[in-house]
């Protein structure tokens, strides 16, 4: 074995770099095929490239031009054009470019010297946890597979770990569940996408928070029971003020503790990331915003909406297929993070079936709820007030297992929680009193 070198420098190649930003500066397709490659800012190894490559997709999402000048004035915008060597640094890039037809070359040369360089960073993290010499060797080899298989996902490379399984591996042959493991046993599982479909100001926004707190600390959603799976969780609030959000954030955590009958300060409390007015997961930085969001608080639960807040249409996309790009990217970070996803999107007052905006908002999650009010619209307003709303199932899975209640209620039944499904028995799918057991609390 070749002995170590100190002081090694990571892998990394400037030359490569510098091509890929000067062809991208000279070309407008040459930047098309460096996104389609799968170029990022993180991948760049020189931090002045990296700043180069955030000013243009800052452009890009804007459709505005990128050139140099461009591309100049926006890193003077930033504060940062000193720090990549003025705009004369910017020519250069251009002048000493070999050749933009070569783009794809430049960035495939990028990305394996990123993918070596986490590689390394990866490896460290497996050795340090193997020199601790940790007594469940089993899990440490578990850890060590997530680490490298998150390293695959985020660089896109098929091949890095191979097959890992045979057949056998994945069937035994026993009789035990082979669908992915419950969020909220009857209702949501790991890895699945799940629609809330409703009127404006009926509360949907609780509702998905206190799927993230129940989460957090395994209690089931519907029924307040303490006997759902601890699943990490993100909250992505895209509507209310910081007030709203703080509000009902308390609200749903006192709730939350009343059930699981501890103090406050016990509970886990799911990470937020709250962007008033939106996020607009159609360009590079508001969908880069929400995957670091996801990976550093290493969620499997993200509860964002609403889906009108996720950016606004290109002037050359209709309504369904800006709505299918954001689609795509959201599918794109549960392939690389295996987390589910609930969101909620806003429905036609008069049509509890029809999504405001796309019609794809109803027809992509695996399953999901439209719901209804029921009896005198003039308690939608009143946040004290005992709303009760009809579930109407417009996507449904095929596995049997799933119990839809037939109507959910904010504020009533003597419940903890604010949102509740009354008589709902998720092992049974029978009705009965999910509250016989659990001290009333106050109303919310």
């Amino acid at each position: 074995m070749a002995a170590r070198k100190p002081n090694r420098v990571p892998p990394h190649n400037l030359d490569a770099e510098e091509s890929l930003l000067g062809a991208c500066l000279i070309s407008r397709d040459g930047l098309v095929r460096a996104v389609d490659a799968g170029v990022r800012a993180e991948r760049f190894y020189k931090p002045a490239h990296q700043h180069i490559w955030q000013a243009m997709m800052v452009l890009r999402d804007r459709r505005d031009p990128v050139d140099a000048v461009t591309v100049g004035d926006e890193l003077r915008r930033m504060g940062l054009l000193d720090q990549v060597g003025g705009m004369s640094g910017l020519l250069e890039l251009q002048a000493a470019t070999p050749a933009t037809s070569a783009v794809g070359r430049y960035a495939r040369i990028v990305a394996d010297c990123s993918t070596l360089r986490d590689l390394i960073v990866v490896s460290g993290e497996i050795a340090e946890s193997a020199f601790l010499a940790p007594d469940d060797v089993a899990a440490a080899l578990s850890n060590a597979r997530a680490l490298l298989a998150r390293t695959e996902a985020s660089h896109g490379t098929s091949d890095l770990l191979g097959y890992w399984e045979s057949m056998a591996d994945l069937d035994d042959g026993s009789d035990r569940d082979v669908h992915q493991p419950w969020v909220f046993r009857g209702v949501l599982r790991a890895g699945q996408r799940f629609g809330i479909l409703a009127p404006p100001g009926v509360g949907k926004s609780t509702i998905l928070t206190q799927a993230a707190w129940c989460a957090n600390n395994g209690v089931h959603l519907l029924t307040g029971r303490p006997d759902a799976t601890v699943t990490r969780s993100l909250v992505v609030e895209l509507e209310g003020s910081r007030w709203d959000v703080v509000a009902r954030a308390r609200l749903v955590k006192r709730a939350v503790a009343a059930v699981c009958r501890v103090d406050e300060a016990s509970l886990a409390a799911p990470a937020f990331l709250h962007r008033q007015g939106g996020l607009d997961l159609g360009s590079s930085e508001g969908l880069s915003a929400l995957r670091r969001a996801v990976l550093r608080s290493g969620a499997q639960l993200v509860c964002i909406g609403p889906s009108k807040y996720f950016g606004s249409p290109d002037p050359r996309e209709n309504a369904d297929t800006h709505a299918g790009r954001i689609q795509d990217a959201i599918n794109g970070l549960m392939d690389e993070t295996g987390c589910a996803v609930m969101i909620e999107t806003h429905s036609n007052r008069s049509d509890p079936l029809t999504p405001a905006g796309s019609e794809r908002w109803k027809n992509w999650p695996d399953l999901g709820w439209a719901l209804s009010l029921v009896g005198d619209d003039d308690r939608q307003g009143d946040r004290d007030a005992t709303l009760e709303m009809s579930v109407i199932p417009f996507r449904r899975p095929r596995d049997t297992s799933v119990v839809t209640p037939d109507m959910i209620a904010r504020n009533g039944y003597r419940a903890p929680l604010p949102w509740v499904a009354p008589d709902y028995n998720v092992g049974t799918g029978r009705l009965y009193d999910a509250y016989n057991t659990v001290t009333p609390q106050p109303r919310f």
